[in-house]
């Protein structure tokens, strides 16, 4: 059964983290990425696209919004790859969490997901999510291309904040 979004907020003490998550590795020209899903399976398929498109990454890893939530408030990234099904919460609810609570996320979301449809896609889009793929669709190519794109997204976000700043 999955929680509220909103009981991620509640004390995480009981949550565990596995060692590999939140695996922090500071480099100013590596991209840092944060990929949350709970498949094995699909968080080995994304590390080896990130490989084989020759990105300098450094790839951090939650297996759910608990520990997906305690890796944003610990580093920030450069990226992140949501995954749409979550044990705990699903990455549309987890996303507009983040956006009410104000969790300074400054990093492009890119919504995954195994069940691809266009209505999914749209809402993902109007809650702010900055790139969505199919898992069945994943290629190096079209990830390298939707981080890219998200990156680019953001640059110009803040291009234009700053802008309305002077």
């Amino acid at each position: 059964k999955r929680m509220p979004a909103t009981a991620l907020l509640k004390p995480l003490a009981s949550s565990i983290v596995s060692e590999k998550s939140c695996n922090f590795r500071y480099n100013a020209m590596t991209l840092q990425i944060l990929i949350i899903d709970d498949n094995s399976i699909d968080r080995m398929a994304l590390s080896r696209s990130f490989k084989a498109s020759n990105m300098d990454v450094a790839l951090s890893e939650a297996v759910d919004g608990s520990s997906a939530y305690k890796c944003l408030l610990q580093q920030s990234f450069d990226c992140i790859f949501l995954d749409y099904r979550l044990p705990d919460t699903d990455g549309l609810s987890f996303f507009k969490l983040l956006t009410q609570e104000k969790v300074a996320i400054a990093a492009p979301v890119i919504m995954l997901t195994g069940e691809g449809n266009e209505s999914l896609a749209l809402e993902a889009i109007q809650s702010g999510i900055d790139g969505y793929l199919p898992k069945d669709t994943l290629t190096p190519e079209s990830r390298k291309l939707t981080t890219e794109s998200a990156i680019k997204k953001l640059a110009k976000r803040r291009e234009s904040d700053e802008t309305d700043l002077k």
